[in-house]
């Protein structure tokens, strides 16, 4: 383990429970954030499990700059948050869209226009204590599942995230009507789109990496296949390394608004993030070719 991605472990482990230690847009990250992804030695249950907080924070920090596209095989590709689509599911399983104020009717209308500018939508997905990813592919009229543990999920809440969406897209006819060009997907309905579980991908041999390999799934998967493969060491690795990302990115607030008084609080880093981005380009460079 490289010097700065140790020293940058060692701090997290070191501080109190309370204290935040990261700010990636609204999502505030602890200690018990990140415990899963920093400590030693802990044994393979649910203290290895990545939360949804850490999961955002993945999502967030690998999300292109305002104003520009994730484009991958010439689509372009929106990745939900595990919040958003909690609440999609929620919606369903207690009724509330019909019941919604103002206010949570029209975000949730202006989110649901968002999808249309683009060609996928990524769904985050947990089963229980799995997570997994739902892929909606507008053009195919098609919901493709990648699932690191397909013995395990998914149950009801695929279904009633999609029964969501489909709702939601009803409430906002009117202001679909209304948009000034006109939209690629071919209906609206993506309840009733065909579903279709993604072979041959790297699966866990453990029963609590699901959320690593979600994240990695999200950032690799193009449509119809993962842009590079990995395995069960480079999730092992990555487990340490999505902390370091998640404290060192730009998108930290916390670390962009120290003060002269607070620069020994994150420690100095040999690795910067352009740095290990290069190698993750140069790696799979020579993967591909």
């Amino acid at each position: 383990m490289k010097r700065g991605l140790k020293e940058k472990l060692q701090w997290v482990n070191g501080q109190d429970d309370t204290t935040p230690l990261a700010q990636i847009g609204d999502i505030t990250l602890n200690k018990s954030s990140l415990h899963s992804l920093t400590a030693n030695k802990l044994p393979d249950n649910n203290a290895r499990y990545v939360d949804c907080l850490a999961i955002d924070a993945g999502i967030y920090i690998n999300r292109p700059p305002e104003g520009e596209f994730d484009i991958r095989d010439g689509k372009k590709i929106f990745v939900e948050s595990t919040i958003n689509v909690q609440k999609l599911v929620a919606d369903i399983e207690n009724h509330t869209i019909a019941r919604s104020s103002k206010i949570d009717k029209s975000l949730s209308i202006a989110r649901i226009i968002a999808y249309l500018d683009h060609d996928m939508i990524f769904l985050p997905l947990n089963a229980g204590l799995h997570w997994y990813l739902a892929a909606l592919d507008a053009p195919k009229r098609e919901v493709q599942i990648l699932n690191s543990a397909p013995g395990v999920g998914p149950t009801d809440e695929l279904d009633h995230a999609l029964e969501a969406i489909t709702a939601w897209f009803q409430q906002a006819e009117e202001r679909i009507k209304q948009l000034p060009n006109p939209t690629k997907w071919p209906d609206f309905n993506v309840a009733t789109w065909d579903q279709k579980t993604i072979k041959g991908l790297p699966t866990q041999k453990d029963g609590s990496s699901c959320g690593l390999y979600l994240i990695k799934y999200i950032m690799l998967w193009t449509r119809s296949k993962l842009s590079k493969t990995f395995s069960k060491k480079d999730i092992d690795m990555y487990r340490r390394q999505l902390a370091h990302d998640i404290l060192n990115s730009d998108r930290n607030l916390l670390r962009k608004n120290q003060q002269p008084d607070q620069t020994k609080a994150i420690p100095d880093d040999e690795v910067s993030t352009k740095k290990i981005r290069r190698s993750r380009t140069s790696t799979s460079s020579r993967t591909t070719q």
